[in-house]
């Protein structure tokens, strides 16, 4: 996913005409969802300002803010017990909801077998993104991401974090992963055969791959594109798997209109109708749920929080925008919504003459197929919208 400044402010504020603020009733049974805070060495502003919201800016009788405020303050304190309980979460250590849990697709015995010491092995294994990386390796065997951990399969594990670049907080390896554990998980909920989700996941995990990338910058879909030889020999794609995969990857495109839209229309014109279809279908699929949604339905507020601080900077390296200039509880509550495909449904009719590969693939359908991770994405917009604030409507 590519962003720009300009794009991006526009875009979290239009792109959906429905007002992003969230029932306190609901924010209620959201906020026993906030993750501990991980410093051992007590609470930051963010915690502070966390406490301070759930404590002060509602009626006790509404919801549990009294007692989460007090479980909170506690693991102030206890800064370690807090740092285990979200690293099991966010490694995958808890039970896992993949489709390869959820679906009845178990992974290959071998597989299987190469990820059962995986878990054992997070604790004292090399850096965090290293650990995440695992933990979505465990929790989707079967994604490329569990093939890559497991078998050494597209890249050694050290060179696809060596493809990314350091220091990096949002567009990392880590997101890559998520993008291509979550590709997976929903195709098979979807019902999409074993060797199409995989295809899609391994989409996922080149997406952003670019190497000369900046420290500091945003992705660069043009850049990713360029490089299509090299990642082709990776992944081990034909001539068919390459051309659809780079159409596929223009669709991440963020923002995704004028001459992005032109490009992604081109890319598609020039596959059989087939696969046409395909990518129609599944490319919105990938780069709304997987791409912009995975990082917000697969970890708790405080991870993402910690993200979405690493795109302020990727987007604005100068330091004068904010998180509540992004106002992530708008984008949130945009994902899925009707005006995201606007420029899917143009692009299929002008090339099939029927938008029917983009019909039902809506936030209906995510409700539908995947509730948990609807609940975690809406949980992370509630407590944005609480914790981070909105930017005013404009008059």
């Amino acid at each position: 996913m590519e962003c720009s400044a300009k794009g991006v402010k526009a875009l979290h504020r239009v792109s959906t005409g429905e007002s992003v603020g969230r029932p306190e009733r609901e924010l209620g049974t959201d906020c026993p969802s906030v993750a501990p805070p991980p410093s051992a060495k007590g609470c930051n502003s963010l915690e502070l300002e966390v406490a301070r919201t759930l404590l002060f800016t509602r009626p006790v009788a509404h919801d549990y803010s009294i007692a989460l405020c007090v479980a909170l303050v506690g693991l102030c304190g206890f800064g370690a017990l807090g740092d285990g309980f979200q690293r099991s979460i966010d490694t995958g250590a808890t039970r896992g909801t993949g489709a390869a849990a959820q679906a009845g697709s178990p992974a290959s015995v071998g597989r299987q077998a190469a990820l059962a010491g995986v878990a054992g092995r997070l604790a004292s294994s090399g850096g965090e993104a290293t650990k995440l990386i695992k933990g979505l390796a465990l929790r989707f065997p079967e994604s490329a991401v569990g093939r890559m951990v497991s078998d050494g399969s597209y890249f050694k594990l050290d060179d696809f974090l060596a493809a990314h670049v350091r220091g990096a907080r949002y567009h990392d390896a880590v997101h890559s992963a998520e993008v291509s554990s979550l590709a997976y998980d929903l195709a098979r909920r979807r019902g999409l055969a074993n060797a199409d989700a995989q295809f899609l996941s391994e989409v996922g995990l080149v997406h952003d791959f670019d190497p000369a990338r900046a420290a500091g910058s945003s992705p660069r879909v043009a850049a990713t594109l360029g490089q299509m030889d090299d990642i082709a020999a990776h992944m081990g794609w034909d001539t068919r798997h390459r051309a659809m995969a780079e159409a596929l990857i223009q669709r991440t495109m963020y923002p995704f209109a004028g001459a992005e839209v032109e490009k992604y229309e081109s890319l598609v014109r020039a596959l059989p109708a087939e696969d046409a279809a395909f990518v129609l279908r599944e490319g919105p699929v990938l780069s709304e749920y997987a791409d912009k949604g995975g990082n917000y339905m697969l970890r708790r507020f405080r991870t993402t929080f910690d993200k979405v601080r690493g795109l302020v900077r990727e987007i604005d390296p100068t330091g004068k925008l904010t998180p509540r200039d992004l106002d992530t509880g708008a984008f949130l509550r945009a994902i899925g919504r009707p005006p995201a495909f606007l420029e899917d449904v143009g692009v299929a009719e002008r090339v099939t003459g029927s938008a029917d590969a983009v019909l039902g693939i809506g936030r209906d359908m995510l409700e539908r197929i995947a509730p948990d991770l609807v609940h975690r994405l809406e949980t992370n917009e509630g407590l944005f919208n609480t914790i981070v604030g909105t930017k005013p409507s404009a008059p």
